[in-house]
C-alpha cells in the first residue's frame, strides 16, 4: 500500500511538472517580449505583458523593467531628464537609466559622452553596449582627439576606462585618437549623484596647444543679448528661454549662458531638491538653467539659443496668477575663476496657471498705419497657447486704457474702445503663433476722455471663454497711437 501510494505521489508530481514548464516558459516570453516592447519605445505595451507575467508568475513585485516603462509613460513617452531621474530613483543601480540621463542631461554639449558602471563592476551589460554603439557613432563623424577619464579611483576606475577605450577602438575609432587614459575624482560643474563615482567620460580635446590658443585673440572677449522672448512648452511643462546674442573674442573657447530665478520681490529662489541635475541648480543651491556654448568664429553670433527650465525646478507651492523673475548672464568658462561676460537686466515673466482650461500669451508686437479697407490701422500680433478648450470657443479681445492702464478709453458715444473676434480651437492643446487683431486709427482719435499730451495709451490683450471668463491676459502694453 505505502509502495502505491508513493508511486501515485511521485505521477502527480511528475504530472505537475510537465505541466508547468510550458506554463512557465510562456510566461518567460512574456517578459522577453516585453523587453522587446521596451526597446521599440512601446512602453504602454510594456507594461502590460509585465503584469501578465507578474500575474502568471504569482508575485505581485514589479520588476525594474515595469518601472522604467512605467516612467516613460508618466513622461507621455518622451526622453527627457525627468524620465530618467525617476528610473535611477526608483533602481540607483540601473546603468542604463543613468546613462540615458547624463546623456540627455548634457545633450547642449555634443562633446562630451559618458557611460556609468555598476558599483565596483568594470565590465559592460547590454544596455552599455548599446549606449557604446551611440557613441562610436558620434566620435566617428569628426577628427577630434577624445581623453578618456575614469572618475573615482583605483585599479577599478582605470579598468573601466580601458575597457571603454578598448571598446571604442574595436568599433573603428582610431587608437591615435584616444588620448592617455586619466582619472578624476569629479566632474564640473559639480554633480550631486553619487553614481557618477562610477562613471567613464569621453570627452572631445581641443588640439590646439595652450600657447597657440592663447595667441588666437589677445583682444579682451565680449558679449551681449540683442534680443530675447518667453514661451511657455504647456505640453512639456516648460518655460522656455529664447535668446539671440553675441559674442567677440571667444572663438573655440567654452561659455555658459546662465539663467538665475528670483520671486517677484527680486530674492533668489532656493533649490529645494538640491537639484539632481546641476543643470538647474548653482553649487550654492540657488535655482538656474544652464547651457553650454562654444563660439566657432573670433565675431560670432547665436541666434535662437533656447533655455528650457521645467515649471518643477522652480519650487513654487501655489503658482496661479503669480509672477517671477529671471536674469540670464554669458560667462567665459574658459578662465579661471570664470567671468561674467554680460549680464542681462531682470525680466518678468507669469508662472504656468493650476486652473484648468487657460491660455498663456508668449509674446505680442504691433504693426502701425496698415491699410485695411482704405483706412490705416493699428494691427496687434500675438503668440498665444490655449489648453482645455477644444471645439469651444474663445474670445481674443483688446482693451484700451489711459496711459495710466487703469481707465477704460471712452468713444464719442460713451463706449469702451476694444476689439473682440472668437476662434475654436481644434486640439486639446492649441497654439496659435501668429494672431492678430487690427482696429482702425479713427478710433483714437474719437477717444472722447483722453487727455494725455504725448497722445499714448496702453492696452491688454484678454483670452476668453464664452461666459467671458478670464483664461490668459497680459496687461499694460504701452503704445503712441497714430493719429495721421
Amino acid at each position: 500500500m505505502n509502495k502505491q501510494y508513493i508511486a501515485g505521489t511521485l505521477f502527480l508530481i511528475w504530472v505537475v511538472l510537465v505541466c508547468a514548464l510550458p506554463a512557465r516558459a510562456e510566461y518567460e516570453e512574456h517578459l522577453r517580449s516585453a523587453e522587446r516592447a521596451f526597446n521599440a519605445c512601446d512602453y504602454e505595451r510594456c507594461v502590460n505583458l509585465c503584469k501578465l507575467y507578474i500575474s502568471l508568475n504569482g508575485t505581485t513585485v514589479k520588476n525594474p523593467l515595469q518601472l522604467k516603462a512605467e516612467r516613460m509613460l508618466a513622461c507621455k513617452g518622451k526622453e527627457n531628464v525627468y524620465s530618467y531621474r525617476y528610473m535611477v530613483q526608483y533602481s540607483p543601480n540601473d546603468s542604463w537609466a543613468k546613462s540615458r540621463l547624463e546623456s540627455v542631461t548634457t545633450a547642449s554639449f555634443s562633446d562630451r559622452h559618458s557611460v556609468f558602471f555598476n558599483p565596483g563592476s568594470s565590465t559592460f551589460d547590454g544596455s552599455q553596449s548599446a549606449l557604446m554603439s551611440e557613441i562610436s557613432g558620434a566620435v566617428k563623424k569628426d577628427n577630434n582627439v577624445y581623453t578618456i577619464t575614469a572618475y573615482g579611483s583605483g585599479a577599478s576606475a582605470t579598468a573601466r576606462a580601458n575597457l571603454v577605450r578598448q571598446e571604442l577602438v574595436s568599433r573603428g575609432i582610431a587608437s591615435s585618437r584616444l588620448t592617455t587614459v586619466t582619472s578624476g575624482s569629479k566632474l564640473f560643474p559639480e554633480p550631486k549623484y553619487d553614481f557618477l563615482n562610477d562613471m567613464v567620460l569621453i570627452e572631445k580635446t581641443d588640439r590646439t596647444a595652450p600657447s597657440a590658443q592663447a595667441a588666437v585673440s589677445s583682444a579682451k572677449p565680449t558679449a551681449k543679448i540683442d534680443s530675447m522672448w518667453v514661451v511657455h512648452s504647456v505640453d512639456s511643462r516648460m518655460l522656455e528661454i529664447h535668446l539671440n546674442f553675441s559674442v567677440s573674442h571667444m572663438k573655440d573657447r567654452k561659455m555658459r549662458v546662465v539663467a538665475y530665478f528670483y520671486d517677484a520681490d527680486g530674492n533668489q529662489i532656493k533649490d529645494e531638491n538640491g537639484s539632481c541635475v546641476t543643470q538647474y541648480g548653482t553649487v550654492d543651491d540657488y535655482v538656474c538653467v544652464s547651457k553650454w556654448a562654444t563660439p566657432k568664429y573670433e565675431s560670432s553670433r547665436f541666434s535662437d539659443f533656447v533655455l528650457y527650465m521645467p515649471y518643477g525646478e522652480l519650487h513654487q507651492k501655489d503658482i496661479n496668477d503669480k509672477t517671477l523673475q529671471f536674469r540670464v548672464c554669458l560667462w567665459d568658462y574658459s578662465v579661471t575663476p570664470h567671468t561674467d561676460l554680460y549680464r542681462g537686466a531682470m525680466k518678468t515673466f507669469p508662472l504656468y496657471p493650476s486652473s484648468y482650461p487657460y491660455a498663456i500669451l508668449n509674446n505680442t508686437w504691433s504693426d502701425h498705419n496698415v491699410m485695411v479697407n482704405d483706412e490705416k490701422n493699428m494691427k496687434v500680433h500675438f503668440d498665444f497657447t490655449v489648453v482645455g478648450m477644444k471645439g469651444k470657443k474663445v474670445k481674443c479681445q483688446l482693451w484700451f486704457y489711459k496711459n495710466d492702464n487703469k481707465t477704460l478709453l471712452k468713444d464719442a458715444d460713451g463706449n469702451n474702445i476694444y476689439v473682440s473676434e472668437e476662434t475654436t480651437p481644434n486640439f486639446d492643446v492649441s497654439r496659435y503663433k501668429d494672431y492678430w487683431l487690427t482696429i482702425p486709427n479713427s478710433s483714437f482719435l474719437n477717444a472722447a476722455n483722453n487727455d494725455d499730451p504725448d497722445n499714448a495709451c496702453t492696452f491688454d490683450i484678454l483670452i476668453r471663454d464664452e461666459s467671458n471668463d478670464t483664461l490668459g491676459r497680459i496687461s499694460n502694453i504701452k503704445v503712441k497711437r497714430s493719429t495721421d
